[in-house]
């Protein structure tokens, strides 16, 4: 059997008249005969109760939904705290580890030049940070090096401690 284009056409109309056909139902019957006598009166029967389903009662325990955490606590705590800066090679020291070696006057103002328990050595101008606890270098003298310090004691209060590196001695030239 060769599939034409006339059969491909009609193809459809078949499809849809077997279709049709089949939802018809069978000859003869007609929707009066399949349809039963009038539905009976229904009695009330009584309904079932309703379980009580189970109430979480908060009171007394802990919400879940809560964090662990006080994050009101944690924020305060931040906002009393200074912005944490990037440590430079100074900071990572205590100052008494430090010696001071050269202080150098130029157009600029004055320079020191501190040398670490390793050998290595640091310029500092005034304004430079230094040690563990925030020093910060406020003035350099003819021979001598000045840093305010901000210690936290135990109470939690914050104290300036005045810390002076100077020069030895033997180094001091007139």
């Amino acid at each position: 059997m060769r599939i034409t284009q006339k059969t491909v056409k009609l193809m459809p109309a078949f499809l849809w008249a077997a279709l049709m056909l089949m939802f018809a139902g069978p000859a003869g019957i007609s929707f009066a005969q399949t349809v039963g006598p009038a539905a009976k009166a229904v009695t009330s029967q009584p309904q079932p109760q309703q379980k009580e389903f189970y109430r979480y009662n908060p009171e007394g325990r802990i919400d879940p939904f809560r964090p662990f955490v006080d994050l009101d606590a944690a924020a305060k705590k931040k906002t009393g705290q200074s912005k944490a800066l990037p440590l430079n090679p100074l900071q990572r020291l205590g100052i008494e580890q430090f010696r001071l070696v050269g202080i150098i006057e130029g157009d600029r103002g004055r320079h020191a030049m501190v040398q670490d328990a390793s050998g290595k050595f640091y310029a500092m101008i005034k304004g430079s940070y230094i040690g563990l606890n925030h020093g910060r270098v406020t003035e350099i003298l003819k021979d001598s090096v000045v840093i305010q310090e901000r210690i936290t004691t135990d109470e939690g209060k914050v104290q300036s401690r005045r810390q002076i590196l100077k020069l030895r001695q033997d180094e001091v030239k007139p």
